[in-house]
C-alpha cells in the first residue's frame, strides 16, 4: 500500500464522528483486550457437543430449524426474515460480507437477544458499537490459515466458513450444514464496483434464498465465488478430520460435494 493511500485510509477511518477508540483499533487490527477476552472466553466452550450451520439457500425449511431448538447452531444475514414463521432462534448470527454489513447495520444491533460474532471485514460497520458485537480479528502475516480468531483468520469467501472456523474453536466435534444448496442465478447486471475483491451486481428479483424478499430487485449484492467457496469447503473438512473431527453436508437439496452427505431426518432421530 502506498503511503498517500494508507494516509487517507487513515483520515477516512479515524476522522468520522462516532468513532470510539475501541472502534478503532478493530477496524486496524490493533489489539482490543475487551474484544480479545469475549473470543477467549468462547474456546471450547462447547467441546465434544456437535452444531448446525444454517445456509441461507432455498431448502431451507422452517420445520427443520423447529427440530433445531436445544441444538447449538449458526446462522447468518438475513436469517430474521424466518424469524415470525418459528420459535426457533440460532445460538450464534454471523457475518462476514462487508455490504450486507453496511445494509443490515441497525437490524443487527436490534438483535440484542441474539450473540453477534461478525469478521473483521464488516467492523467499520460498527466501530461506536464494539461492546455489542464481538469481533474475529484481522489475519496477521503468519496467521492467513490459522484457526484462531484471536490470533486473526479469514472468513474467507462465505460466511459458512467463518461458521467452520468458530465451531471449531469452541470445541464442536461435529458440524452439519443444512441449507447449502450451493447454487445461484447471478444476474449479468455488475456495476463496476467491487467490494474485497468481489464484483458488485444488481439484483433483478432472482430467487437463491430461502425467503421471496431475501433480496429484492434492485438491490446490490457480490458475486458468489464457488469454485473458491468449494476449496475452502474441501480444506476446512481436511483440516477438521486431521483433528478427528467431522463435518457433514446434511442439506436437502444440494450442489456441494466437498462434505460427506447424510440425511437431516437420520441425523434428528426422525
Amino acid at each position: 500500500m502506498s503511503l498517500v493511500t494508507w494516509v487517507k485510509r487513515l483520515r477516512g477511518r479515524f476522522g468520522g464522528p462516532g468513532f470510539t477508540p475501541e472502534g478503532r483499533r478493530i477496524v486496524w487490527g490493533l489489539p482490543n483486550p475487551a474484544n480479545d477476552q469475549r473470543l477467549r472466553d468462547l474456546k471450547d466452550i462447547h467441546a465434544g457437543r456437535r452444531a448446525f450451520v444454517i445456509g441461507n439457500g432455498p431448502s431451507l425449511r422452517i420445520d427443520d430449524l423447529d427440530r433445531l431448538r436445544g441444538e447449538i447452531t449458526f446462522a447468518s444475514n438475513k436469517i430474521f426474515l424466518i424469524f415470525d414463521q418459528t420459535d426457533w432462534r440460532p445460538t450464534y448470527l454471523t457475518c462476514c460480507d462487508a455490504m450486507v454489513a453496511r445494509n443490515l447495520r441497525d437490524t443487527f444491533l436490534g438483535l440484542t437477544d441474539l450473540t453477534r460474532l461478525f469478521a473483521f471485514s464488516v467492523a467499520e460497520s460498527f466501530q461506536d458499537a464494539t461492546d455489542q458485537v464481538t469481533f474475529v480479528n484481522a489475519p496477521t502475516p503468519q496467521g492467513d490459515a490459522a484457526w484462531d480468531p484471536v490470533l486473526g483468520f479469514r472468513a474467507g469467501h462465505s460466511v459458512v466458513n467463518l461458521d467452520i472456523k468458530l465451531a471449531d474453536w469452541m470445541g464442536i466435534t461435529e458440524i452439519y450444514a443444512i441449507g447449502m444448496d450451493f447454487s445461484f442465478t447471478v444476474p449479468d447486471t455488475r456495476t463496476g464496483e467491487k467490494v474485497f475483491g468481489n464484483d458488485v451486481i444488481v439484483s433483478e428479483g432472482e430467487r437463491n434464498h430461502f425467503h421471496p424478499d431475501y433480496r429484492k430487485p434492485g438491490e446490490t449484492w457480490t458475486v458468489p465465488k464457488l469454485n473458491e467457496q468449494l476449496e475452502e469447503f474441501t480444506a476446512a473438512r481436511a483440516h477438521l478430520e486431521s483433528r478427528g473431527r467431522r463435518i457433514y453436508n446434511a442439506s436437502r437439496r444440494t450442489k456441494l460435494e466437498a462434505w460427506e452427505k447424510v440425511d437431516l431426518d437420520d441425523v434428528l432421530g426422525r
